[in-house]
């Protein structure tokens, strides 16, 4: 595990910012604002590039509102050459690994699209990511891993440590030494980063333009929805953490969650994952995103879809499909928009629908009668 810095600015950033919010003509040095908690010690931040941390911890960073990242992506390292860092490795139950990695080397050579067998991953698996940390980002960070220790897995302890001695360390490349950046951490609060509390499963609430909705999803797609920072979050994430069997658990792990947005930016997020072009559906059982798709069918129809307003924004590839030269299953919606005749692609569309979301099938059961038809 190392955090390599590639680029750091000063804490005068942070004094400057102080200036400016205060008398202009008063002169400020870092060492008179770096203990204060506020804003103006965001200013100053570090590119960093963290090496060979596991899934857990980058979904840790990942849950604050501030994160800046840019994960490496799983088509680049195969998964299941994965290893578990440091001494985490020594903890694992090796034959559960084993048979981990075991189905995803027979997904991949049987073919399978990637999304398929890579939810065997571990999340105990190393990964590397880009990220650009705040110094009072740095510390809190750094204050809320050790906090962590404490309340997690006895198997996560010492790793969590180890995470908080990293980012201390980034820490000190800001102070210039151990002991300004103890007596900074000191006086900064710290943030919970993942919420605590339980978190039960309910209908979807339309609160004047502000919708509320719940659901259990695997940790995998966790990491899509969190990415959003106008929506609010709150998850039974943590549970994984306090779990003694943490290091042999899956990506697949379900997480129940809870997310308030407006309506505009549910609008905006369901759009790709309900769009027949840019939604990758699994081809063993059910959309992956129907769990949340599905709850707004009855609140937004098709005014969901990224063509709602009558035009495709991925026109070239859905007339890709249609003409041949993309393998893909045509959309209907595109074919509808289009006033293009459906019944050549029936085979094809019928077949994508067994696995696509309640939401699909119903907007085809309605334009072309289709499912009731091969029922009888």
């Amino acid at each position: 595990m190392k955090i390599e810095v590639l680029g750091i600015d000063g804490l005068s950033a942070a004094a400057e910012a102080w200036r400016l919010s205060r008398d202009v003509d008063k002169p400020v040095e870092w060492r008179d604002v770096f203990t204060v908690d506020s804003p103006c010690c965001e200013m100053p931040s570090a590119f960093c590039h963290f090496h060979d941390f596991t899934i857990i911890d980058r979904k840790i960073f990942a849950s604050s509102r501030t994160h800046v990242m840019w994960a490496r992506t799983s088509f680049v390292d195969s998964p299941e050459k994965y290893h578990v860092p440091g001494d985490l490795g020594k903890m694992i139950d090796a034959e559960v690994h084993r048979s981990l990695r075991a189905k995803m080397q027979m997904g991949k050579e049987a073919g399978l699209h990637q999304d398929e067998w890579r939810r065997f991953l571990p999340v105990s698996a190393n990964t590397s990511f880009v990220m650009r940390l705040s110094y009072r980002d740095a510390i809190k960070m750094a204050k809320y891993f050790e906090y962590l220790s404490d309340i997690s897995s006895v198997y996560l302890c010492d790793h969590f440590i180890e995470v908080t001695c990293e980012l201390m360390n980034v820490v000190d490349m800001f102070t210039g030494s151990r002991q300004l950046s103890l007596e900074a951490k000191k006086m900064m609060s710290m943030p919970k980063l993942l919420h605590e509390g339980a978190v039960e499963l309910a209908p979807i609430q339309n609160l004047g333009g502000v919708t509320v909705a719940t659901f259990e999803v695997p940790v995998w797609i966790r990491a899509h929805i969190v990415r959003h920072r106008p929506i609010t979050v709150a998850d039974d994430f943590i549970r994984l953490l306090e779990c003694d069997t943490v290091l042999d658990e899956q990506i697949s792990w379900p997480v129940k969650m809870k997310i308030a947005a407006s309506n505009d930016i549910w609008k905006a997020l369901l759009g790709r994952r309900s769009c027949w072009l840019t939604l990758s559906t699994l081809s063993t059982e059910r959309d992956p995103w129907e769990e949340i798709v599905s709850q707004f069918t009855g609140l937004f129809g098709t005014q969901m879809l990224p063509c709602a307003d009558g035009s495709c924004p991925h026109h070239k590839d859905a007339r890709n499909r249609l003409e041949g030269t993309d393998p893909g299953v045509v959309c209907p919606q595109f074919l509808s928009l289009n006033d293009v005749d459906m019944t050549p692609h029936r085979g094809k569309i019928e077949m994508a629908l067994r696995s696509k979301s309640i939401f699909w099938k119903q907007m085809v059961q309605e334009k072309t009668g289709w499912l009731e038809e091969s029922k009888q």
